[in-house]
């Protein structure tokens, strides 16, 4: 079976190892500067996009992370993250930031 080729080229960014047993989905905002993950272990991670570098561990769910998206708000203080989980409950963050 051939199977048709649509990237020419392709490259790895940056890798980073994960401590958490896996990861559901990821979602980069619009602005490239933040990375999320839902997590296996019932939490959402929060990354710089740039180095990959761990900013912070959204803890709120009882059961597995299935999803993460964020919001396309323009305004910065208007910046959302939504993640929906396994323990039927959606959390919606704030995580404005400049940098």
């Amino acid at each position: 079976t051939n199977i048709p080729v649509l990237l020419k080229t392709a490259f790895m960014h940056d890798s980073v190892q994960m401590t958490n047993p896996g990861v559901s989905q990821l979602c980069i905002r619009a602005d490239g500067k933040i990375l999320a993950t839902a997590g296996w272990d019932d939490n959402i991670r929060v990354f710089g996009w740039k180095k990959l570098k761990p900013l912070a561990v959204l803890q709120h769910h009882t059961d597995m992370v299935n999803s993460v998206a964020f919001s396309d708000h323009q305004d910065p203080p208007q910046r959302l993250l939504a993640a929906g989980s396994k323990d039927q409950r959606i959390s919606v963050w704030s995580i404005y930031s400049e940098s």
